[in-house]
């Protein structure tokens, strides 16, 4: 299989084609190099064809965060069409230099037949070295994988231990599953535990907000509307803090985005990405660095 994709990615390189990334999700686990945040810059300030002029060569050369990058985008066919198979290959390159979101996406390309052969074992392997590593939404799979007996035998007290360890580490849908069955240890899951907070609620101001906060942290972008009470709903909805609703103008429009939460690094934001309620992830959550959208919107209301 590893060879299959080796060939398909190969003949997709050789069209030479400059395709349109998305960021979106595709955030680094360590420190960004130089040229990886130069294309973050540029794709930001709607630069595309230089993005990806500087990250595919980082990917080709074994840059883990560029190819999960490039992987995201594939998966999600933004600006480039939908193509499994060449996520799978990107998102297998990162995995095995033990990134931890691309083990976690490729479990779950395992697990459905995206772009491999389907394979309940494979899914399990994949998940459980992201879970080693605390990635909640992992520890999630890999517990209901337990419950199961999908690629492992069934074993519920190793399913509710994982279950567990997913609630503790903020995983939205372990605390509800927990209390659906009754086994709820009693002491309230840490909402964005893989997500340390640089702030621990809202300022006045969109433009106070993001000028207390340090340009090299990420924060989520949730969803952005023309109206102002949508954002503000969504986040009274779910307890949301520390959060912003930020305005702008596009396209002769008056928009409001909402932000949530401040996070050291981008492995960080990802897994509270991961984490979040249904309804939230279903809007694509967008890994933004602070200084890009400091740079956007400066001040607004929120």
């Amino acid at each position: 299989m590893i060879k299959r994709l080796a060939r398909r990615s190969a003949s997709a390189r050789r069209s030479g084609a400059l395709l349109a990334l998305w960021l979106a999700c595709a955030a680094p686990a360590l420190a960004s190099s130089p040229m990886f945040e130069a294309g973050q810059e540029a794709y930001v300030a709607g630069d595309i064809e230089t993005a990806l002029t500087l990250w595919r060569p980082l990917a080709e050369h074994g840059d883990a965060e560029a190819q999960f990058a490039i992987g995201t985008l594939y998966y999600g066919g933004i600006g480039v069409p939908v193509d499994r198979v060449e996520s799978s290959y990107w998102f297998l390159r990162a995995a095995q230099q033990g990134y931890v979101p691309a083990q976690y996406n490729l479990g779950n390309a395992y697990k459905r037949g995206e772009g491999v052969r389907q394979n309940d074992r494979r899914a399990v392997m994949w998940w459980r070295k992201a879970a080693k590593q605390g990635f909640g939404a992992a520890q999630f799979n890999l517990a209901n994988a337990y419950f199961e007996g999908a690629g492992v035998e069934k074993n519920r007290e190793e399913a509710l231990r994982l279950l567990r360890l997913s609630a503790e580490n903020g995983h939205y849908q372990a605390v509800r599953m927990l209390r659906d069955l009754g086994a709820d240890s009693g002491a309230p899951a840490k909402p964005t535990a893989t997500a340390p907070q640089t702030a621990t609620a809202p300022a006045a101001t969109c433009g106070d907000w993001l000028a207390s906060l340090d340009p090299r942290a990420y924060t989520l972008q949730l969803m952005s509307s023309t109206q102002r009470g949508d954002a503000r709903e969504l986040a009274a909805r779910h307890a949301l803090a520390p959060h912003a609703v930020c305005a702008y103008d596009k396209d002769g429009q008056r928009r409001h985005a909402l932000l949530y939460g401040v996070f050291g690094d981008t492995k960080a934001a990802q897994a509270a990405a991961s984490a979040l309620p249904e309804e939230l992830r279903r809007n694509r959550p967008w890994v933004r660095r602070v200084r890009a959208v400091q740079r956007q919107f400066g001040a607004g209301e929120n």
